[in-house]
C-alpha cells in the first residue's frame, strides 16, 4: 500500500473513530416503525454516554420479519448502528447563556409557591 493510499484510508476512518458505535434495537408492526424505534434507542444510548450531537447511521438498518410472535403474530424487528458527535454547539451555547444569566432577582422559592409559607417551621 502506498503512503497516499494509507493516508486516504486513515482519513476515511477517522470520523468513525471519533465516536463509539451505538446499536439500537426495536420492534414494530411495520418495518418503518421498527427502524424509527431502533434509531431512537441508539440515540438514547448515545446520550446516556454524553454524545448529544448529530448522529450518523453506519451501514444499512437491519430488519427482520417474523410471523410467529405470540402477541402480535406478524411483527418486524430492526437494528441500527450509528455514531454520534460528542456535543451540540447550540446546546452548549444555551447552557452558557443560562449560567451567565443575572441571578440577582432570585428570591426565596417558597414565596412563589402558593401556600409555600405553610411549610416554614413545620
Amino acid at each position: 500500500m502506498t503512503a497516499s493510499a494509507a493516508a486516504l484510508v486513515m482519513a476515511a476512518a477517522s470520523p468513525a473513530l471519533a465516536s463509539p458505535l451505538f446499536v439500537g434495537g426495536a420492534r414494530g408492526l411495520t418495518a418503518e416503525n421498527a427502524i424509527q424505534g431502533a434509531f431512537d434507542d441508539a440515540r438514547i444510548s448515545a446520550q446516556a454516554e454524553g454524545f448529544y450531537g448529530a448522529c450518523t447511521v453506519v451501514g444499512e438498518p437491519q430488519v427482520f420479519e417474523t410471523f410467529t410472535d405470540p402477541l402480535f403474530g406478524h411483527l418486524f424487528h430492526a437494528q441500527v448502528v450509528m455514531t454520534c458527535a460528542k456535543y451540540r454547539p447550540s446546546l452548549i451555547n444555551a447552557i452558557r447563556a443560562l449560567v451567565n444569566e443575572d441571578n440577582s432577582h432570585n428570591e426565596d422559592p417558597r414565596a412563589t409557591i402558593p401556600g409555600g409559607q405553610a411549610y416554614i417551621g413545620s
